[in-house]
């Protein structure tokens, strides 16, 4: 379906990102931020400690399945905690040698054949769980609800965001793979909401319904996405995920290992003149 937004505004910002990618060179440390992710902590390293590349850093005193995994493997340099103790960073040096641990992986054929309860279990272990959001409220995902529909935003039109289309396009496996386990998480549809001049990797794919919206910002909102396409009664509970993150996502699941890159976008006016693109930067760095 085809949406047109026609109230709202474009604020035009100099410095937009180049949609080419640059592959940056891998950082030395890592780093975790536990607050972001708003669990009862439950420290499961200490500094010197050396991890894998998936090693468990920490869990939900509340909900143990949930781990945060380290995004590197090497030695845990620094556990900087701030206000009642609460650790605010987990700082990693890298080492290559330091080993990855593995998760279960599956042949890109065989994503449509997992089960819902697998899915969720791979996905809370590894700390991805918290890619996907809840509405109403936008927390974490809650495995024990069953959302009535789940909405991919592939065109986000707040500045400077990672391009979807880009992303997509760099692994464009991964990001088929991360919409099919998107379908084993509800019994409803699942929504892909791209903009008017989405390219063939993301009006190509399949499993899910296509949406384009049109028009200012905020037509690149969620929340206006779902409104149109399905409004929410009071009881109602719907997923959200970014199509940035599927492919993180589906790559996890391909090859049973944390994804090691990520790419991201750096734009403005105080960007130098030439460097406003999209990097592939290490994880976590």
């Amino acid at each position: 379906m085809d949406f047109t937004i026609t109230k709202g505004f474009n604020i035009n910002l100099l410095g937009c990102p180049d949609t080419e990618i640059t592959e940056l060179k891998p950082s030395t440390t890592v780093a975790v931020y536990p607050l972001e992710f708003s669990i009862k902590q439950r420290l499961k390293t200490e500094e010197g400690a050396t991890v894998a590349c998936g090693a468990e850093l920490m869990e939900d005193k509340a909900n143990p399945n949930f781990k945060l995994r380290a995004p590197a493997g090497g030695r845990v340099v620094e556990i900087k905690r701030g206000a009642r103790r609460f650790v605010e960073k987990i700082v990693i040096e890298v080492d290559e040698k330091a080993g990855t641990e593995k998760f279960k992986s599956y042949a890109a054929a065989d994503i449509n054949k997992i089960s819902r309860e697998d899915v969720l279990a791979q996905l809370t272990a590894t700390g991805y769980l918290s890619l996907i959001r809840q509405r109403p409220f936008g927390r974490m995902a809650d495995v024990a609800e069953q959302p009535k529909s789940i909405f991919v935003n592939a065109m986000n039109t707040a500045p400077f965001l990672a391009d979807a289309e880009t992303v997509a396009t760099s692994d464009p496996t991964a990001f088929q793979a991360g919409l099919n386990l998107m379908t084993r998480l509800t019994k409803g549809d699942v929504h892909l909401c791209v903009g008017e001049n989405a390219g063939n990797t993301l009006k190509g794919v399949g499993s899910v319904k296509l949406h384009t919206f049109s028009g200012p910002h905020p037509s690149g909102n969620t929340s206006i996405h779902i409104d149109r396409i399905d409004p929410m009664d009071v009881h109602d509970v719907v997923w959200t995920v970014k199509a940035v993150d599927l492919v993180a996502i589906g790559r996890l699941f391909l090859d049973g290992t944390l994804p090691q890159t990520r790419i991201v976008s750096l734009g403005g006016p105080g960007v130098m003149p030439g460097e406003a693109r999209h990097y592939k930067v290490r994880a976590g760095g």
